[in-house]
């Protein structure tokens, strides 16, 4: 049985170079679901260019800026990037994933953060190697986590 762990600290995901990162190097930020012409515009103005610069900024800055929405959708960017890589490492083991396993911790490296940590379990609908299967459960889970107003 093979899990997979998201850890998180302020949501920075150690991003390794593969096929997926060069997608999101080479996506621009508008082409985000959910990211507008003028949403856009703003996001280019604070250095978030492409769709990996919307993965690693920090979503409660961009919450606090913007939207609960863009908040959202800069987070399943960031699990979207992080399951992406261990599907592949899936694939190179020549293994499948059947459950995974989220956790979430902020505030850890500020004495003065409010402190949060929590983690979910899901069972997949079948053992998988498929990034989208994968990233669909991660979501989710992340998701049912998230606190607001932490980082």
């Amino acid at each position: 049985m093979y899990f997979l762990s998201i850890s998180t600290v302020r949501f920075i995901f150690n991003v390794h170079s593969n096929r997926y990162d060069w997608t999101l190097r080479n996506t621009d930020v508008g082409e985000v679901l959910g990211i507008g012409k003028r949403m856009k515009a703003h996001l280019e103005t604070m250095g978030i260019k492409t769709a990996m610069d919307l993965a690693k900024a920090d979503p409660w800055m961009l919450r606090q800026k913007f939207s609960v929405v863009i908040e959202k959708t800069a987070r399943e960017e960031a699990v979207a990037t992080y399951t992406q890589r261990a599907a592949e490492k899936l694939r190179a083991q020549n293994s499948l994933c059947k459950k995974i396993r989220v956790t979430i911790r902020t505030g850890m490296l500020n004495p003065e953060e409010a402190k949060y940590a929590n983690g979910g379990l899901v069972e997949l609908p079948y053992p998988t190697k498929g990034a989208r299967v994968m990233t669909k459960a991660a979501t989710e889970v992340v998701n049912r986590l998230f606190r607001s107003g932490l980082r």
